[in-house]
């Protein structure tokens, strides 16, 4: 699914169970999956500000 981020959203959408409903990937229940939700999303804010930084003339990693 390498840079096919439509891919992976519709897969994500489709493993993801309903609310109250069972897994549909053993493991990966409905706090599971939302805690994994939390994790990208706090990943990608980390990306984006290291870019934004980046673009200002500032990286952080030096």
């Amino acid at each position: 699914m390498a840079g096919r981020e439509d891919v992976l959203e519709k897969y994500w959408e489709w493993i993801r169970p309903e609310a109250g409903e069972s897994e549909k990937v053993l493991g990966l229940d409905e706090d599971t999956v939302n805690y994994i939700d939390r994790i990208v999303d706090e990943y990608l804010r980390h990306e984006q500000e290291q870019q934004t930084d980046k673009t200002k003339g500032r990286d952080r990693n030096e």
